[in-house]
């Protein structure tokens, strides 16, 4: 079975590390209750924790750069394979 030969893509994610300073952010939902049409709608309270301030505020931490130095590696490796896309 031939394997296609595709050109390497970078990082997705960035390493944003940790989170150094946040809040708590309260918001409501609505759960539905009952068979339609004898259906109510009750208010939930949800909480989440919101990150404000992080370590690596770009996402650019050492985790993001090893790995696009590895992507950077493989781009090279492919354009040696393929000199006409270059």
């Amino acid at each position: 079975m031939l394997v296609p030969d595709w050109k390497p893509s970078p990082p997705f994610f960035g390493d944003y590390g940790e989170c150094l300073k946040g809040h708590h952010d309260s918001y409501i939902t609505y759960q539905t209750m009952g068979v339609y049409p004898n259906t109510v709608s009750i208010p939930v309270v949800q909480e989440s924790y919101v990150c404000d301030v992080r370590e690596y505020p770009n996402g650019d931490g050492p985790d993001y750069q090893q790995r696009y130095r590895e992507y950077e590696a493989r781009l090279a490796e492919w354009y040696k394979r393929h000199p006409e896309k270059a």
